[in-house]
């Protein structure tokens, strides 16, 4: 690649020659984390990941013990959300995350581990911070890998949409938070629910913004889209990273506020609230 050529000429005139082992070998990573299948190294640990952030919710517990099959089935589809609703909006067969049998088993045993083992055994050493740090890390760079798919499966039906690509590679990515209002629904009261679509969250945000700049690689394949792709989910990573070590951050906070302040200072205000007005009933003699 240009990279590689670049590398080598560096080298061959006598300047930063110590940088070609350390390069080259990052750059194999690179693409061989691009190239490698979801399954079953990827899928097993987002399952994990899907599994906790579904018993991380108010009473996901006391609702597993009272309906077990309820919550797997939740738990599945929560895990296979992103294919579910990629395929929906391409007119794929809704089915296409069954075929494989074995993701099903490891989705199911996730959900097993995490919710029911021993003495709760499994949810104590993954909750260790090291091995939460490395289950993250994991997690977020197959959810860059799954919105580069969403991209890559949207050009083909939509050719040259970038919108199109981008809106698909974000429901891949983060199609899990979508799919959690109906869990809640279920299981929550009115008062404790959150919806998506209301409340957009950080990695909704993120997968959209990275489905654009991913769709515009992949169109103009000016850059090669594995050091994009690994660009990407290094910023996923350090966005959950500082939420667990600091406290949750949203960088698009800024934009967000500042497009939104630009586009309704010249519109008017919004009429104030209806007021409550008490009737009296009389009573008649």
């Amino acid at each position: 690649s240009a990279i590689k050529q670049l590398i080598a000429m560096t080298a061959s005139a006598g300047y930063y020659g110590w940088m070609e082992g350390p390069m080259v070998l990052l750059m194999d990573l690179i693409h061989s984390l691009h190239s490698a299948p979801m399954f079953p190294f990827f899928s097993t640990v987002y399952s994990v990941v899907s599994a906790f952030t579904l018993r991380s919710e108010p009473g996901s517990l006391s609702f597993a013990h009272e309906h077990p099959v309820a919550s797997c089935v939740m738990n599945f589809l929560t895990s296979s959300s992103g294919a579910i609703i990629s395929n929906l909006l391409l007119g794929k067969p809704l089915l296409d995350f069954v075929t494989n049998e074995w993701a099903v088993l490891i989705s199911v045993l996730s959900w097993y581990l995490v919710f029911f083992c021993p003495y709760d055994l499994f949810h104590r050493v993954c909750s260790l911070f090291p091995l939460q740090l490395t289950l993250t890390g994991i997690n977020e760079f197959a959810r860059a890998k799954k919105i580069i798919w969403g991209v890559q499966a949207a050009a083909v039906v939509y050719p040259g949409s970038l919108l199109a690509m981008a809106i698909v590679g974000m429901f891949r990515g983060s199609g899990k938070l979508w799919v959690m209002n109906l869990y809640r629904l279920m299981s929550f009261p009115k008062s404790v629910r959150q919806y998506e679509l209301l409340r957009v969250s950080v990695v909704t945000k993120a997968a959209f913004v990275l489905g654009i700049i991913f769709a515009y690689v992949h169109t103009t394949e000016h850059v090669d889209i594995a050091y994009v792709v690994f660009a990407g989910g290094t910023s996923l990573v350090l966005l959950k990273v500082m939420g667990l070590l600091l406290r949750p951050v949203d960088p698009f906070s800024v934009s967000q506020s500042f497009t939104w302040s630009l586009c309704v200072s010249l519109s008017s205000p919004p009429p104030p609230p209806p007021q409550k007005t008490t009737e009296k009933h009389v009573k008649s003699d």
